[in-house]
């Protein structure tokens, strides 16, 4: 739809999880065409990257377990829409940090569309839901 938007938010977004499928697997995807124009990736973790820096790791990472070397053009557009911000998920205040980061990536006024990937521990998805919710990123309508 015209206007519409798509972020994907991975909690997570330097571990194991995130370097080895997930970011390997959406580029692939990416590259088919299967994946909604403009799309944004945020990735949400404890280290400390700008963005930069999060798409020199992820790139690293496509390279070593995805097919990076042939699609050096392919991923310079697909890394355009890579982000990060910093934030713990044991910290309410550090969600709010997420809130902000999306609204400034996000286009006021458009309908968009947030899908929360938790590549953690099950033991921190309790943890990861209530403190959506809390800090207002999560709700009933529009989900």
């Amino acid at each position: 739809m015209a206007g519409e938007s798509t972020t994907i938010v991975i909690f997570g977004g330097t571990g194991d999880l995130a370097q080895r499928k997930l970011l390997p697997a959406l580029f692939q995807l990416a590259c088919k065409g299967r994946l909604p124009e403009g799309l944004r990736i945020l990735g949400f973790a404890r280290g400390d990257y700008s963005d930069d820096g999060y798409r020199e790791l992820m790139g690293k990472s496509v390279r070593e377990f995805g097919e990076l070397a042939a699609r050096t053009e392919e991923w310079s557009t697909f890394a355009r829409n890579l982000f990060y911000v910093r934030g713990d998920m044991d910290v309410p205040q550090d969600y709010v940090r997420l809130r902000r980061r999306l609204e400034e990536l996000e286009t006021p006024g458009a309908t968009g569309n947030r899908l929360f990937y938790l590549s953690v521990a099950p033991r921190f998805f309790g943890t990861a839901v209530n403190n959506l919710g809390v800090s207002g990123l999560t709700g009933p309508e529009g989900g």
